[in-house]
């Protein structure tokens, strides 16, 4: 799971949306995607803005740890499997 969300984009969410959810997302031919957690917009904002990436493509994201990525089954109104 790559907890990032790139600069740019991070005043366009707050139009749109009041939290983000992290997938992972299999490399397999039958695509599978699994809901890993989530955080509130604020979260993501008060995260460090680093510079990611392979040489000459990187972009500016908020970096959150794993640590601070909030449980999918906390997400309010979230009805798990």
């Amino acid at each position: 799971m790559g907890s990032l969300c790139r600069g740019e984009a991070a005043p366009y969410p707050t139009q749109k949306a009041a939290a983000v959810v992290w997938c992972h997302v299999s490399e397999r031919r039958d695509v599978e995607i699994t809901l890993a957690g989530w955080n509130t917009l604020g979260d993501v904002e008060a995260a460090p803005e680093l510079w990611t990436g392979p040489e000459g493509k990187q972009v500016h994201n908020y970096q959150l740890a794993v640590k601070e990525v909030r449980p999918i089954s906390e997400l309010p109104g979230f009805v798990g499997a």
